[in-house]
């Protein structure tokens, strides 16, 4: 990404920007520094002999890039000079570059480190919280260990103050904050109701912050596991709140990242993924683009009566909800360019609308007549890619009861409101509500409900109250509560 123009260094300010890309008659700058042929820092002070090999983890801290963790001297620490990333000749003077050994009883070795006002670095017998007087220098530098939460080698992230990161073996992930009761940091677990979901371990957690926090963890067997997080600390104790939740995907994810956009000003997951994965090989590699999902729309069609205005499609705004999907254009039932999906299943929207699920055969499908009577074939804004469900399913409610528990009696809403906003109709217990409003004309289709919404249903059968909602259509769908009348056999 660079500018255009001369003097052109910020989006939006000057000339337009735009990508392009640059080829390079000569090496880069820093190549001499990420491979060491004749290099004299790497060679004499980092890689040196007696094979103590390249820094596993770095983190820019007080203008100073900080390498560490040397197969070698897993516990050593390198300063760079400050303001010169590249220059790791030690010297005495406050700005010189340094090296420290964090001395242990055992041999632990750093696995992650977090910039915060202090270094938090990570290791495999706990954290340590690294800094100085002032600023870390040759002469004033130290390390002092924190807790026993030992760390898997992979990068750990940081939500608001608090630093996430993966157990030691990949089951449980653990968030590191300062706690001012104890002038130390402590480590708590926040996947306590998520044990069922780590069983298969994770490897990588990387956070989406705008315009929510999300944080997307890649497990070892290539599913992905989303979940929230808030630490709200108070004057006598902290509160944390956190959500865990499995995403469902039909290839092997290998590996993701985060990255913010300039353009939508979102951060976006970007994922590398095999479809029809076999760990024997060879496998066709994917890079994929998981967008955040758009909370702003208009509706297509807007009823003023006696007039009908159009408006564009959900396709044309962004708002799809299938994997892998690409816009197109439907053609006499006819939707091609689906080279990348062929001999997979897909969903497809016309304008908008549902038409089914098809076989990519020959990278195209051919969409089904619409069964009505005198109706044309489908010609239109088409989006094709793979379906999935979302589904959403509360724990067990449970009612008072006057001999105890309610624990094993039935139990069964009455009346059971569920409230959207900005969604298509969910499927609530198997069954879908109501789905025409009485000011909308029969032969105007309502794909999404604006506003806020109360979906009532009645009679949901006895059982032990929960409530299960599902959407299995690529439409939005957002759940903001619900409520109803409750009842309990407690016989």
């Amino acid at each position: 990404m660079a500018g255009t123009g001369p003097d052109t260094n910020e989006p939006d300010v000057g000339d337009d920007w735009a990508l392009f890309w640059v080829k390079l008659d000569t090496k880069p700058p820093t190549y001499d520094w990420q491979y060491p042929a004749k290099n004299i820092w790497v060679d004499d002070k980092i890689y040196s002999p007696g094979s103590r090999g390249f820094p596993t983890v770095t983190v820019f801290y007080q203008q100073r890039c900080i390498l560490m963790a040397n197969p070698g001297i897993t516990m050593g620490v390198w300063g760079s000079r400050i303001g010169e990333y590249q220059d790791f000749s030690l010297g005495p003077n406050d700005d010189d570059p340094w090296f420290y050994a964090i001395d242990t009883s055992d041999t632990p070795t750093i696995k992650w480190a977090e910039a915060q006002r202090n270094l938090t670095l990570g290791t495999s017998a706990g954290d340590f919280s690294m800094g100085g007087e002032v600023t870390i220098s040759p002469s004033d530098v130290n390390a002092f260990k924190q807790n026993n939460s030992r760390s898997l080698h992979t990068r750990a992230v940081t939500l608001n103050t608090d630093i996430i990161h993966i157990e030691q073996g990949g089951e449980k992930v653990h968030s590191t904050s300062y706690l001012e009761t104890r002038d130390a940091l402590t480590s708590n677990d926040i996947s306590l109701v998520a044990e069922h979901l780590l069983q298969r371990k994770i490897k990588r957690i990387v956070i989406l912050q705008t315009p929510e926090k999300i944080a997307i963890a890649l497990a070892d067997d290539g599913t992905l596991i989303g979940f929230t997080y808030n630490n709200t600390r108070g004057d006598y104790r902290d509160v944390s709140t956190y959500a865990w939740w499995e995403i469902e995907s039909q290839g092997h994810v290998h590996d993701i990242a985060s990255h913010y956009s300039i353009v939508t000003k979102e951060d976006s997951l970007y994922l590398t993924i095999s479809y029809n994965y076999s760990e024997a090989g060879p496998n066709k590699y994917n890079l994929e683009h998981m967008p955040y999902p758009s909370r702003t729309f208009t509706q297509r069609v807007t009823q003023t009566s006696p007039i009908l205005l159009l408006g564009p499609t959900l396709t044309a705004q962004g708002v799809v909800l299938l994997d892998s999907w690409i816009e197109g254009t439907a053609v006499s039932n006819v939707i091609a360019g689906l080279e990348h999906l062929d001999g997979m299943e897909v969903a497809a929207l016309v304008d908008d609308a549902w038409t089914g699920t098809y076989t990519v055969e020959g990278g195209q499908i051919t969409l089904d007549d619409t069964n009505i009577s005198g109706s044309e074939p489908y010609n239109g804004v088409s989006a094709v890619g793979l379906l999935y469900k979302g589904t959403l399913k509360t724990l067990e409610f449970v009612a008072g009861n006057q001999r105890g528990v309610g624990f094993g009696t039935k139990r069964k809403w009455n009346r059971l409101f569920v409230r959207t906003l900005d969604s298509s109709l969910p499927v609530i217990n198997g069954s879908l509500p109501p789905d025409r409003t009485p000011d909308t004309l029969m032969d105007i289709p309502e794909v999404v409900r604006m506003g806020l919404v109360d979906h009532e249903m009645r009679n949901l059968g006895w059982g032990d109250g929960s409530v299960l909602i599902e959407q299995d259509r690529p439409y939005p769908c957002n759940v903001l509560g619900l409520y109803g009348e409750f009842n309990a056999n407690n016989s």
